[in-house]
């Protein structure tokens, strides 16, 4: 049911949506579509898409938004009520497509969001960036988006260095390629289960669209076989590395864990992700551990809390995340799990201890050798039969 806010902003909705839309959001963009990007798919989420409700649901919402886009900004709090409302019952998409001629802001605005979810909070950004948008618009970006960094608890200096990041900005022409390859023209068109939809006109319009759907879920036409990710984890109790070598944490053909996600071969210290928005618990309590924001359940059945100088702390890509085991793992991520007494010289030293080579198994730092040849696990690799 619609919202008392939505209600109230119905006509102010409707009036900026038919305005805005039109005259910024709406503007039609020259030029064919490129062959040169491979375009992602339009009924299922991919390996590294910005997701929000279940990566698996039957119904796929996508959006190529611009956020310097106020039709865009508009439909904002009503894309966030659908997500709120429906929750597992649906996957929501977010990709890019800034309109980069109309909106000259839009490109920078995309990789703060980019480099932002390199630490964990791309929505927390992509929320502020549609909150601010009138003031960023218009201000010297570059010192803006530092503030909204900063306001995040990002680290700045990794923030710096992500936000200039050519595979950021591969990122985003992927994205955009993809767009045009799906012949968007403008911002925001959405593709509901791969086709594309007239924009909603109001909160009902877009419930009743979803309804519909959910009616007709699609079957996803993305595999286990075509995602196949890897991170780097250590996880560390009072001192001590926890050995993932150990065959209670490796999935063999004789001992299968979680077919999508994993650790084999006898590597403990990179693991392998076979699916779309798999978490850190996913891994974790396939061998009976578990992390919440206070404590981590160990494999024995004892759980390791925050309680006086023990702290409990996650890492991801060297900086602390409040995620957990909610954390949605991406490519080539470097975890650390922390319990113990959070010296800097403590927390510095496992930091570095992390090792750094999931790279070699994704085939992204090819200067550091091919990865090595593994055996598949019960079908669950690519090459598996």
């Amino acid at each position: 049911m619609a919202t008392g806010k939505f209600k109230s902003l119905l006509p102010w909705l409707i009036g900026v949506v038919v305005i805005a839309g039109g005259v910024y959001g709406l503007v039609k963009l020259g030029g064919g579509t490129s062959s040169s990007t491979s375009a992602l798919l339009l009924d299922a989420a991919a390996a590294d898409d910005w997701v929000r409700g279940t990566a698996g649901s039957g119904v796929v919402l996508i959006e190529f938004s611009d956020l310097q886009c106020p039709a865009c900004k508009s439909y904002e709090p009503l894309v966030s009520q659908l997500t709120e409302d429906y929750g597992d019952r649906i996957t929501f998409i977010y990709r890019h497509f800034p309109l980069r001629t109309t909106h000259p802001n839009a490109e920078a605005a995309a990789r703060a969001a980019e480099a932002a979810g390199k630490q964990g909070k791309f929505w927390e950004m992509h929320d502020l960036l549609f909150d601010k948008q009138e003031e960023w618009s218009r201000g010297n970006v570059n010192q803006l988006f530092e503030s909204y960094a900063q306001s995040l608890s990002l680290n700045l200096e990794q923030y710096r260095r992500d936000i200039a990041d050519q595979a950021v900005i591969d990122r985003i022409e992927s994205h955009y390629q993809s767009g045009l390859a799906a012949r968007v023209s403008g911002t925001p068109t959405f593709f509901l289960n791969g086709t594309k939809i007239s924009n909603p006109r109001s909160y009902d319009d877009f419930k009743a669209k979803i309804e519909a759907a959910l009616k007709n879920p699609v079957q996803s036409t993305a595999t286990d076989q075509e995602i196949h990710l890897h991170a780097d984890l250590r996880v560390v109790v009072d001192g001590a590395a926890i050995d993932f070598s150990q065959d209670t944490y490796q999935s063999t053909k004789a001992h299968e864990l979680n077919p999508e996600v994993h650790f084999h071969d006898g590597n403990g210290k990179v693991f392998h992700v076979h699916a779309a928005g798999v978490t850190l618990n996913d891994l974790l309590t396939s061998f009976g551990m578990d992390l919440s924001r206070d404590c981590l359940k160990l494999n024995s059945g004892e759980s390791r809390c925050a309680t006086g100088e023990k702290k409990l702390r996650l890492y991801v890509n060297g900086t602390e995340s409040t995620e957990a085991g909610e954390y949605v793992i991406k490519d080539l991520d470097r975890i650390l799990i922390f319990y113990g007494a959070p010296t800097t010289a403590a927390v510095d030293g496992e930091l570095t201890a992390v090792s750094n080579d999931a790279c070699i198994y994704s085939e992204k730092c090819p200067e550091r050798g091919k990865p090595p040849t593994e055996d598949c696990v019960g079908g669950l690799g690519t090459d598996c039969e």
